[in-house]
């Protein structure tokens, strides 16, 4: 190491930035302000984000103004034009306009059932505006997570599994926590920073934003609150460690299979217009921690001024925003009223529905492929389907609603919107190999691993 890199002033830098990345992004800590009613405990961006909503009228001025001014900026750059991907879904971004409006003024002509807790405002409040939000909240702290060694430094630590098992560099765990703690849009929209600046190749970004982006703890919370439960009792909420541990194994296995399938498999492994990755070496546990301490000094020595930093990462999540909110607004609605007024996912339940015969649901085999096949629309709306189905297809799919990772009112718009250029094609044939995964771990890991810990599946 050099003397900048060993110098007193750098290995500060190093230590004080990334003490506050992992405060903002992994340390949950509980504040109480009685004076408005709150008392939460969730990590610090999160509360920026709750506390911001709290603001009388925030999200009646916020939302449609985001929603709005994403939908028309692509026909003001220009960017509309830029491949049929982007004609395509700035046409349908447009659509989040007269959405918007008929949430604001509430027109008679439209159905009441528009208006029912779990379409439109299901929609708004519970997805974009939570994720309109946290974008530009999660920018100002990425800084902190990305360009000062921390990555570099955990990678060391996680490159002799990460590279062998989802054939990722060990960064990538950095990446994967962010995703649990903040969601999927914090997810790519890490992934996607990192790819840009030379730390990912294009295959590498594509299976962590495709394998590992997947809802925030709060989310599984909700997931294991409305599934997995007879009356009162919410065995899957009553035995939450062993439901998050197990919800993340499977989705483990389930990467570490598709990343050896088409389409991941065959991805180019080059970097972002091409710059040069440099790739992690495996260094024996002798010398681990030193190696660790020296990457992260080296990055942190490189790093540009924090200025310079958060105006790149700012300006990465507000195109982001842009384009992320009109979409949930329009994809999400759109969805909603297909699986409530259409046999189309009653069509696509056929796909799931042989697995599902197979691995001993019953007569119940349809309904969990039915809750499948609407996974695609929101992680959210299989519990509407198999609410009042047995134990074991309840706590079968709320594993599955986790480990699937792709639907179309969190992290496709988020995909869809990043550098990585992944296509629409490519979303589904994933969507469908890890939801057919997803339900055969899922299934045998309820039937015999749940009774082990004392959890009743039938």
């Amino acid at each position: 190491m050099s003397k900048e890199v060993k110098s007193r002033q750098n290995v500060c830098k190093f230590l004080v930035m990334n003490l506050i990345a992992i405060l903002l992004f992994f340390i949950t800590i509980r504040i109480k302000i009685p004076s408005i009613g709150y008392d939460v405990k969730t990590i610090p961006i999160d509360h920026v984000v709750t506390l911001l909503r709290m603001i009388p009228k925030f999200d009646d001025i916020y939302g449609p103004i985001i929603v709005f001014i994403g939908a028309l900026a692509p026909f003001f750059t220009g960017a509309w034009k830029r491949n049929k991907v982007s004609m395509i879904f700035s046409f349908v971004n447009l659509l989040a306009i007269p959405i918007m409006l008929i949430w604001i003024f509430k027109p008679s002509f439209v159905p009441a059932k528009i208006y029912d807790e779990n379409m439109l405002p299901f929609i708004y409040y519970r997805i974009t505006l939570p994720v309109a939000t946290l974008l530009p909240i999660a920018s100002l702290a990425l800084p902190f997570l990305l360009n000062y060694g921390l990555m570099e430094f955990i990678g060391v630590f996680f490159n002799p599994l990460m590279r062998p098992v989802f054939k990722t560099p060990g960064k990538s765990a950095v990446d994967i926590s962010a995703s649990f703690v903040g969601g999927c849009a914090v997810g790519v929209l890490i992934t996607n920073r990192t790819y840009k600046e030379g730390g990912y190749t294009k295959k590498e970004a594509t299976i962590i934003a495709t394998g590992f982006s997947t809802v925030a703890i709060s989310f599984m919370v909700i997931v294991s609150k409305a599934l997995g439960g007879i009356a009162d009792k919410r065995y899957l909420l009553m035995n939450w460690g062993t439901f998050f541990i197990t919800s993340i194994l499977i989705t483990a296995i389930v990467t570490a299979i598709t990343v050896r399938l088409y389409p991941l498999a065959f991805k180019d492994d080059s970097g972002y217009k091409g710059k040069k990755v440099a790739k992690e070496d495996n260094v024996g546990l002798k010398g681990i921690v030193g190696r660790a301490v020296d990457e992260g000094l080296t990055a942190c020595s490189k790093s540009e001024t924090f200025t310079k930093c958060l105006v790149t990462n700012l300006k990465d999540g507000v195109m982001m925003l842009l384009n992320v909110p009109p979409a949930l607004m329009s994809i999400g609605l759109i969805a909603l009223l297909l699986a409530e007024y259409t046999p189309i996912f009653n069509a696509i339940a056929f796909i799931y529905y042989p697995f599902a015969k197979i691995l001993g649901y019953g007569e119940e085999a349809f309904i969990l492929a039915k809750g499948c096949a609407i996974s695609i629309a929101d992680m959210f709306l299989p519990a509407g389907i198999v609410a009042n189905a047995s134990l074991f297809t309840q706590m079968t799919m709320a594993v599955v609603c986790i480990a699937e990772v792709i639907f179309f009112t969190g992290s496709i718009p988020c995909l869809l919107n990043s550098d990585m250029e992944i296509s629409v094609k490519d979303i589904l044939i994933l969507w469908i190999e890890r939801v057919i995964l997803s339900l055969i771990f899922a299934s045998l890991l309820v039937r015999f691993i749940y009774p082990i810990f004392g959890i009743p599946v039938f």
